[in-house]
């Protein structure tokens, strides 16, 4: 990591990153345009030494940045339809991972193994689960995949 420290603004789009947010939404949450979110994003990955989000992310977990607790969005926040609030291509990997490989799952939804990654990563946030196992675990419970 480098020697700089994040800022608030930086840290808060940080968070949003880890809950799944797109450049889009995090603009329109933090009410920032979306070329500053874009320069904020680049700040970010430059202090941590990341090339994506998702690098990033988990480096902020790793180095201790972010904390589960740092993460706004958990099942116990939706309500009923819970899952429903995933975004589309994180209810679609969810749902594939459970029964196929990766490198299967991102050739049938057309995107690369690193969007995958990205969108594992969205809906084990959002689901408040570590890993895809748990993530898919916490889906069927509560009868979102079978």
């Amino acid at each position: 990591m480098s020697d700089d420290l994040l800022t608030y603004e930086e840290f808060r789009v940080l968070g949003r990153l880890a809950e799944g947010y797109t450049v889009e939404a995090i603009a329109h949450r933090e009410k920032i345009g979306e070329r500053k979110t874009q320069y904020i994003i680049g700040s970010i990955y430059r202090k941590l030494g990341a090339i994506n989000a998702a690098e990033a992310v988990a480096q902020a977990f790793i180095r201790g940045v972010l904390s589960k607790d740092d993460i706004s969005l958990k099942v116990s926040n939706f309500g009923r339809g819970g899952y429903q609030r995933l975004a589309p291509r994180e209810h679609q990997a969810l749902d594939l991972i459970s029964q196929y490989s990766p490198e299967q799952v991102a050739e049938y939804l057309g995107i690369s193994r690193g969007a995958l990654r990205i969108a594992l990563y969205g809906a084990r946030c959002k689901l408040n689960a570590c890993t895809n196992e748990e993530a898919i675990e916490t889906a069927r419970r509560f009868g979102y995949i079978k």
